[in-house]
């Protein structure tokens, strides 16, 4: 069960993973240790786990690729332990804890993140190492068991869990506890779920190839930026 304490600031929401932190090098460093081979940082971040995995997994890792595919989730989640040894490897995206401090003067940061329970307390060690405000913020994440909902350990279809009826069920959460002024994210289909409240600013954040601008604005989006200098006043 979720719950929010009921604050009356207007509220933005943030996504963590590709949105605020680069997380690129640190899936590279699990793919290299599911695949028992060295995957290029370059590749990783121009193409998905199901490319990543179609170049360099053997015929016999092939054979087993959804088992190995969960697997990989299961340690970028932090559902195996050894996913926190990687955290240490994730890069804040330059200006964006700059952006969010300005933003947190005058309303409450949420971040909502597809990140598991469980990794509550590293990932807030980790957003004040990189200098993001926690003070006053609010974190809403996943219980690992609504990933058994989703699709994502079922094929390699995708590039990575979704979950679009969990993250909708989250972010209708939010919006009953505090108005929601702007909400920034870096996958476009969860700007279907968030422009159905009327959020004056929907922000989509274009950090890997993956996506294209018209992706965010077909789904929603207000706006399509690269980086968050962007967003300094």
């Amino acid at each position: 069960m979720i719950v929010l304490r009921r604050v009356s600031s207007i509220s933005i929401v943030v996504d963590i993973d590709d949105t605020l932190l680069d997380v690129r090098e640190r899936l590279q460093h699990i793919m290299c240790q599911i695949l028992d081979c060295v995957v290029s940082l370059n590749d990783m971040r121009r193409m998905t786990t199901a490319q990543i995995f179609k170049k360099y997994a053997s015929s016999a890792q092939k054979a087993k690729a959804k088992e190995l595919h969960k697997r990989f989730w299961d340690i970028t989640l932090c559902k195996e332990d050894i996913g926190f040894d990687f955290l240490h490897l994730d890069e804040p995206f330059q200006d964006a804890a700059k952006v969010l401090e300005t933003w947190n003067e005058e309303f409450q940061i949420v971040y909502l993140t597809g990140r598991i329970e469980s990794t509550r307390k590293s990932t807030l060690s980790q957003l004040r190492a990189h200098g993001f405000p926690i003070e006053g913020t609010q974190l809403v994440m996943f219980q690992y068991e609504e990933y058994k909902q989703g699709s994502w350990a079922l094929g390699l279809e995708s590039v990575g869990p979704t979950l679009m009826k969990i993250r909708s069920k989250h972010f209708s959460l939010i919006v009953q506890q505090t108005p929601v002024l702007k909400v920034v994210d870096d996958f476009p289909d969860y700007f279907s779920i968030y422009r159905k409240y009327d959020i004056p600013e929907m922000i989509g954040m274009i950090s890997t190839p993956h996506h294209e601008d018209q992706h965010f604005l077909d789904q929603g989006a207000t706006r399509v930026i690269r980086c968050w200098s962007e967003l300094l006043e």
